[in-house]
């Protein structure tokens, strides 16, 4: 499966969203093609949360892969921490 990598913006605020299997953490990220989007990101337990807020937050580039489908053309992705 090929890896994305996305960016936290500077300006971003995380929401997040609990839920029983795990936790939905959006944000504005920057893509590697410089343009902004909503990322949706899903983290399964408090670990992968914790470590997904430490490399966003300190800048680093974190690698995702697609996850599952929320809507028609909306999607999680899925840290790789």
């Amino acid at each position: 499966m090929r890896f994305h990598f996305i960016k936290a913006s500077a300006e971003t605020q995380t929401r997040a969203i609990a839920w029983s299997s795990g936790t939905l953490l959006l944000l504005v990220t920057i893509l590697p093609n410089g343009s902004k989007a909503t990322a949706r990101i899903y983290c399964k337990n408090a670990e992968i949360y914790a470590k997904t807020l430490t490399k966003l937050h300190s800048g680093n580039l974190l690698a995702v892969k697609l996850g599952f489908q929320l809507g028609r053309s909306f999607w999680t992705v899925i840290p790789q921490v």
